[in-house]
């Protein structure tokens, strides 16, 4: 089993926001693998994010990234952690991930409170998860105010506060959310 250092060694310097991202993925990933009783080296991962700060091969995962992906491929895990700061129609791109996943499986993603031209809730984010067949297994709060910001990404000890802010305020006042993402049954 690889640990979380070992994990985000494989990143280069992290922020604070960044390394939180990494630990709720490293964190559902071994969840995973736990209740399927296998190692994450036998797990199919789907990468959908561009950023190369997501070190998902150093689990000893099958990693394949989106552009690779065959249409019959299936995944257990979809990692999809920019989905809402790339794509144009979210709803869209989720149809089609969800079918890349196994049963069993999880899709990842990150969200910010706002999106484009829309502001979005945790309960405007159930609607559209629901709509795409899937439903919130875990849901952790990204930052409190600042959590894209230059300003933070610079400065480590406000990311760090702010990055461990967001664990005590309701999700509401969050400035972003981590939710793993399951089949509705």
């Amino acid at each position: 089993m690889v640990t979380f250092a070992e994990f985000i060694a494989a990143s280069p310097d992290p922020a604070p926001l960044d390394r939180k991202e990494l630990l709720f993925v490293y964190r559902a990933i071994e969840d995973l693998a736990a209740e399927l009783r296998v190692s994450a080296r036998e797990l199919r991962v789907l990468e959908l994010s561009h950023d190369a700060k997501m070190p998902l091969a150093r689990l000893g995962a099958r990693v394949t990234d989106i552009a690779s992906a065959r249409s019959d491929d299936r995944f257990d895990v979809v990692v999809a952690t920019e989905l809402f700061e790339q794509a144009q129609d979210p709803a869209r791109v989720l149809q089609n991930l969800t079918s890349h996943l196994e049963t069993h499986g999880l899709v990842l993603v990150a969200a910010p409170n706002r999106f484009g031209a829309r502001d979005c809730s945790p309960a405007r984010l159930e609607k559209l998860f629901a709509a795409s067949g899937l439903r919130v297994y875990r849901f952790m709060n990204a930052g409190f105010v600042l959590s894209r910001s230059k300003l933070v990404r610079r400065n480590r000890a406000l990311g760090t506060f702010d990055a461990e802010f967001a664990n005590l305020v309701p999700h509401w006042m969050a400035s972003g959310w981590y939710i793993a993402l399951r089949r509705s049954q």
